[in-house]
């Protein structure tokens, strides 16, 4: 990947940079191109246009003998030598016949004529290029003015530049490339080990990388290390909790077992025995049939599936869970306060069970104290706090309350038929509902959980 990556980053950077350096200098040579052109037009046109003026006065004096019409052609020559500029040559044409300008002693421009037409344009005679400027003019003499001027030393510089724009760029591409190689080398890099990194993710622990100059890839890295720990942790709870639910599984299935296998060895047992056995395998029938509906429900509520979403006022199925309680604990008593009207929207049979979660666990631990339950609300949130006066849990311990399988007291749970999912189910629950639990407690002054859910 690293290779390819370093390829496809020197390649297009390189790529792009032709690009640039191409247009710059098709542009300069353009530019250069209209310059000397423009220029070369300029001087023709001020050519013609004082070869015009003077014809026009020639014929605006018809009496005196026109230049033009002297037999003696070095003279007529002469005359017409200040309207010529640098190696510009002046050309008169009368019904497509050269009628001045084939005399020139350096080159025949008789067989130019038929390539001349009104406007600026460019022709190539006598093995040359040249810059032909043709302009109408009324007059007896002429009916085309027209300006020769040379192009193919123009066309030199041209080529000269564009080589000296290749050699350049040429060199500017050679040292870019080094430069973008040992860049790209920099960025993929980094990008590699974190590809060499992904392999270990979910088998082992991942090693610290080390951090790129490149911002961008410094905040991946930090990125893929945390998911990585996320991962990890996923993984090891995820592992903890197929053994934790193996074991709890597999405590009633063996107890199960171990009672059938009594009755089926005792053929003679009593009956008594008999109804006690069956009763125990029941008990732990029973407990097992919890235990999976338990989970199925955190799984569930985990993947945000519990049921419908509808309003109701919390203190309703607050008192409905107070009445089912007040049969498994008739000595506790419950007090509600705070604002019993507030509402909130989520699955109703969520919340009662978040409810009776709590309540229940305060109620195992409060030793006959009363249970608080308070409805709260402000401007942004909407809850309620499940308040006790038991033992209290130790600091060291309220950090995996909420934690799968676990107990703060695990003879205490399990004599009372708990499997530790209830704060696990709960939390699950609440984060369902877009709320927040949390528990403050203190050893010797009981427990408080407050939930808190975001108005809609």
């Amino acid at each position: 990947m690293s290779g390819s990556l370093r390829k496809v980053l020197t390649l297009g950077l390189v790529l792009v940079l032709f690009a640039s350096l191409f247009a710059s200098a098709a542009g300069v040579l353009g530019l250069v191109r209209n310059y000397l052109w423009n220029r070369s037009e300029r001087e023709g046109l001020a050519m013609i246009n004082g070869a015009s003026r003077f014809l026009e006065r020639q014929e605006t004096r018809p009496k005196r003998p026109s230049v033009l019409k002297r037999p003696n052609v070095s003279n007529r020559a002469r005359n017409w030598k200040r309207f010529q500029r640098g190696p510009g040559q002046l050309l008169l044409v009368k019904n497509g016949i050269l009628t001045f300008g084939a005399e020139d002693e350096e080159r025949d421009w008789t067989g130019i004529v038929e390539k001349i037409r009104p406007g600026t344009h460019r022709v190539e005679y006598d093995e040359s290029q040249w810059q032909v400027i043709a302009r109408p003019i009324h007059s007896s003499t002429a009916d085309l003015v027209v300006a020769v001027l040379p192009w193919s030393p123009s066309v030199r510089l041209i080529r000269a530049l564009l080589l000296y724009q290749v050699l350049v760029s040429l060199g500017v591409l050679a040292v870019a490339l080094v430069v973008v190689s040992y860049f790209s080398a920099r960025i993929a890099r980094p990008l590699e080990e974190l590809k060499e990194k992904t392999g270990s993710v979910g088998v082992g622990s991942v090693e610290e990388l080390k951090p790129s100059a490149v911002s961008e890839i410094a905040q991946l890295q930090s990125s893929f290390l945390d998911m990585s720990q996320r991962v990890e942790q996923a993984m090891a709870s995820q592992r903890r909790f197929v053994a934790d639910a193996s074991h709890e599984l597999k405590t009633p299935l063996t107890a199960i077992s171990g009672m059938l296998e009594l009755l089926q060895s005792r053929q003679d047992m009593e009956p008594e025995d008999r109804k006690q056995a069956l009763s125990v395998a029941k008990k732990e029938a029973d407990r097992m049939e919890s235990l999976i509906a338990d989970l199925l429900l955190l799984s569930r509520a985990q993947a945000k599936r519990s049921g419908e979403q509808k309003s109701f006022q919390l203190s309703e199925l607050v008192a409905e869970q107070v009445e089912t309680l007040r049969v498994l604990f008739p000595n506790q008593k419950f007090v509600l306060s705070g604002d019993t009207e507030v509402v909130h929207t989520m699955n109703p049979a969520a919340f009662s069970r978040v409810v009776r979660n709590l309540m229940e666990n305060a109620a195992r631990y409060a030793g006959g104290e009363p249970i608080e339950v308070v409805f709260l609300e402000d401007k942004e949130t909407v809850g309620l706090s499940v308040k006790d006066a038991g033992p209290g849990i130790p600091v060291e311990k309220q950090d995996q309350l909420f934690q799968r399988f676990y107990r703060t007291d695990s003879g205490r749970a399990r004599a009372e038929g708990g499997h530790g999912l209830g704060l696990a189910i709960v939390k699950a629950l609440v984060e369902e509902g877009n709320g927040q639990i949390e528990c403050v407690s203190q050893v010797g002054k009981g427990s408080e959980f407050r939930i808190l859910f975001q108005k809609a």
